[in-house]
């Protein structure tokens, strides 16, 4: 969403902030924190990542309709590198 421009960085950075107190209450403590740290782990991983199946057929599938209707595609392309998975 952020990548869309509908929420801004403090935003973010609250939704992270509670996304890591859940993920503690689960037992998980190493949760990037901030949009910067996000944005760190995802520059770190990122010659591993790959689009999934799934998420290569839904890009094609909702291209045409989104291109011709917003005229974005480059929302469809974030959509896609949001959509990766690791091999």
């Amino acid at each position: 969403m952020r990548g869309l421009g509908l929420i801004n960085t403090g935003t973010a950075d609250r939704f992270l902030t509670e996304q890591v107190r859940a993920g503690a209450l689960l037992g998980t403590n190493d949760l990037p924190a901030t949009r910067t740290e996000v944005e760190s782990s995802f520059a770190a991983v990122h010659p591993e990542l790959v689009a999934s199946p799934v998420a290569t057929t839904a890009v094609h599938a909702m291209t045409p309709r989104a291109a011709a209707t917003s005229g974005r595609r480059s929302v469809i392309r974030s959509l896609v590198i949001h959509s990766l998975v690791i091999r």
